[in-house]
């Protein structure tokens, strides 16, 4: 057990790193699968739609069941569906019968799972560490993320080409067994056994109750789908930037996604080892101004025409690592800000709302990308998180989180 990292946030990361990984095998050996078997961009479409919709719709009504049972076995059960989700598909997978339906159907529970999971994952942290352990916490959860993205596509798709689906399908499903397994390992009180409130008594009202009555909670909640709107914006714009560039255009898009993927580990790991000392509503606004500048000088310099890779995947780099930064902030506030017994309603909320808003702006600037130029996309998407950060931290900065 590493040194600093009490036993519970072990379990749970180490958890989560198993099953983000066979994640990222799932995600890569689908979109094979599905433009192998299909030919059909509009399909793969199709199957991305029904891997967030669900999540997106439930999160914003499931945060009450979340805050009024043990999270651990929220956790458990979340696993041990999305491994029997996969045993699906392997099983029909093996007498040579999987559609796109299958994996839709797949893709809807394992959605619907992950609505259940992610929030209870960030309501629990505050309950295994302490208060002055949360940005620690929670850089680590993000280093664990952004080391899964980094080399399960690689592993991943390496397992793809020599091994074939049925490994891939079945490592996957093995593995969230296997977070199943570290996450019954944790010991957690439950929140209801001790509290005075009968057992149900807060639901889904109130919690967006809870949100309306805190001013500064709406702007945290406006702040976090704002800047997940344009990241998917830029997200969108991405593969054609990589066509665009000196080189191999898929090559370029894997250094790009790697360079980001680096630049959030990197994040993870110094967040993890430095205190923020308090200061992370001031943090969360310096990163939205600094992913802003990032997004424009990138756009600068594509639009004057500068085609080596270097250039762009150190802007990346920086970008993965200011992302992961705004995001450890917002997670922070909200754990300490928030009582509880409300945290799973809070982050079902929010994560609804940051998710529902990446593809929109994936539909919006999918048809401004094919008018626009990515270095336009880059300078617009820049130009507005610079200009909205200041009027944003003006309101929050208003009052504090606590107050009604």
């Amino acid at each position: 057990m590493a040194q600093g990292i009490n036993r519970n946030l072990w379990y749970l990361l180490s958890g989560q790193f198993i099953s983000q990984i066979g994640d990222k095998f799932y995600a890569l050996a689908l979109a094979y699968w599905v433009m192998e078997s299909t030919k059909s961009a509009a399909a793969m479409g199709t199957v991305m739609l029904f891997s967030m919709l669900p999540s997106v719709i439930t999160g914003l009504f499931l945060g009450g069941f979340i805050d009024r049972h043990n999270r651990k076995t929220i956790l458990i059960t979340a696993d041990i569906v999305r491994g029997f989700a996969i045993m699906l598909v392997i099983a029909v997978f093996y007498f040579k019968a999987l559609t796109l339906t299958v994996i839709i159907l797949a893709q809807v529970i394992l959605s619907i799972s992950g609505a259940f999971f992610n929030p209870a994952v960030l309501a629990l942290i505050p309950q295994i560490v302490n208060k002055e352990q949360l940005t620690k916490a929670n850089a680590l959860s993000q280093l664990v993320s952004g080391t899964a993205m980094i080399i399960g596509p690689v592993i991943g798709g390496l397992a793809v080409a020599y091994t074939g689906y049925w490994f891939v399908f079945v490592f996957n499903a093995i593995s969230f067994f296997i977070s199943a397994t570290f996450n019954l390992l944790l010991k957690v009180q439950d929140l209801w056994r001790n509290d005075d409130n009968p057992k149900g008594k807060l639901g889904v009202i109130e919690g967006y109750n809870y949100i309306f009555q805190k001013r500064n909670l709406i702007v945290l909640i406006a702040v976090i789908a704002i800047v997940h709107f344009f990241v998917g914006a830029f997200e969108v714009a991405i593969p054609t930037l990589a066509v665009c560039l000196q080189g191999n255009g898929a090559q370029n898009l894997g250094y790009l996604e790697t360079s980001f993927g680096l630049g959030a580990v990197g994040a993870g790991i110094l967040l993890s080892t430095i205190k923020l000392s308090n200061k992370e509503e001031k943090t969360i606004f310096l990163s939205i101004r600094l992913i802003g500048i990032f997004y424009f000088i990138l756009g600068v310099v594509n639009r004057f025409g500068i085609i080596m890779v270097w250039p762009y995947t150190i802007g990346f780099l920086l970008l993965g690592g200011v992302i992961i930064l705004a995001s450890t902030c917002y997670r922070v506030i909200i754990q300490q800000s928030v009582e509880n017994d409300m945290t799973g309603r809070i982050f079902g909320i929010v994560t609804s709302i940051g998710n529902g808003s990446i593809p929109i702006a994936a539909f919006i600037f999918g048809i401004l990308t094919d008018i626009l130029k990515f270095n336009m996309i880059a300078i617009l998407s820049g130009a507005m998180l610079l200009l909205l950060s200041t009027p944003l931290y003006r309101a929050y900065s208003r009052k504090t989180l606590n107050d009604a």
